[in-house]
């Protein structure tokens, strides 16, 4: 239960730092290009964000793997 809670709590601060990012990021690409298309920089921010989460995902389901074994192996 202690797992869980704190996998669902990385899981919410690690979508939290995304957002921030992908703010961030989105903001720079403005005041830079200004000129752009929003939507373009929507698909840009949509393309990224799909990226970041996949490598979070990816990460914490190594972290719950790497787990897993070292519970099994006890």
């Amino acid at each position: 239960m202690l797992w869980k809670t704190c996998d669902e709590q990385r899981e919410r601060e690690m979508r939290s730092i995304s957002s921030l990012l992908i703010r961030g990021r989105v903001r720079r690409l403005t005041k830079r290009a200004p000129c752009l298309h929003e939507g373009m920089l929507w698909k840009t921010c949509d393309e990224q964000r799909e990226r970041e989460m996949r490598s979070i995902s990816s990460l914490l389901i190594c972290g719950r793997a790497r787990k897993w074994m070292k519970e099994g192996m006890q």
